[in-house]
């Protein structure tokens, strides 16, 4: 097996453990705080779906909880995972900077990816679905639990949770990434992009696509977020001046 393929094995199986793992916690969080309250029988008591996961959500009957005049309540298990997932990308980019965790180049990329899948899931919601439709008398998706549950306006959560997710993605691209042209050993310009290409379709296509068939904001910021890709490709190319390593 050349080198090519060794690599593109080891990043598919690594982002897939990643995202996996992301995915999980922030389904768990939402069991457990849910459990915390008495709703849940177990903190992983969440739908799994097949084998792949990619079905997983956290089965909460949040209609009812509302029902029983517990809109806080309601508004705690829907945004906790996210306010984790803010937390878990912070926490990813202080550890990606440490020389321990750099000389073991499985670990390093492993957090590398974990560290991105956190700052997908916060894009995920905030900007992508935080102006959502109602289904079955609920704003669809844990920002629309989060407002009904307040009765508040999602702008208060669309400024400073955009605002965080916009210095996310610049701190990824400007310093995350380049790190990892150093830390992987890439120093050939094709791969380099390759790497670049793969992490702006993994944020604003995989992540970013989320709000398509949830509101018409939504479908527009999914638009944008997917035109973003070549955009932010073409701006931090290592191909132009300044840029290359």
């Amino acid at each position: 097996m050349d080198k090519i393929a060794r690599v593109s094995i080891t990043t598919i199986i690594t982002i897939f453990l990643a995202h996996h793992l992301s995915m999980l916690l922030h389904e768990w969080t939402h069991s457990t705080i849910a459990w915390i309250y008495g709703y849940k029988a177990s903190p992983f008591d969440i739908y799994y779906g097949d084998w792949t996961l990619l079905s997983a959500w956290e089965l909460i009957d949040y209609k009812s909880i509302l029902a029983e005049g517990k809109g806080k309540i309601v508004s705690i298990i829907a945004i906790s995972p996210i306010i984790l997932g803010g937390i878990l990308y912070l926490l990813g980019v202080m550890l990606l900077s440490k020389r321990q965790i750099k000389n073991n180049k499985i670990l390093w990329y492993f957090l590398f990816w974990f560290t991105l899948s956190n700052l997908g899931q916060v894009l995920d919601y905030i900007p992508i679905r935080t102006f959502t439709a109602y289904h079955d008398g609920l704003l669809r998706g844990d920002i629309g639990h989060f407002i009904q549950g307040l009765n508040l306006s999602p702008w208060i959560v669309f400024i400073p949770g955009t605002l965080f997710v916009v210095m996310g993605v610049w701190e990824v691209l400007k310093f995350e990434v380049s790190r990892a042209y150093v830390v992987m050993g890439v120093s050939d310009l094709r791969t380099r992009k390759r790497l670049l290409f793969l992490v702006l379709a993994y944020l604003f296509f995989w992540y970013g696509s989320s709000g398509f068939h949830v509101s018409f904001i939504s479908d527009v910021f999914s638009c944008i977020s997917i035109l973003a890709v070549p955009v932010l490709f073409y701006y931090y190319n290592p191909a132009r001046e300044g840029l290359e390593k």
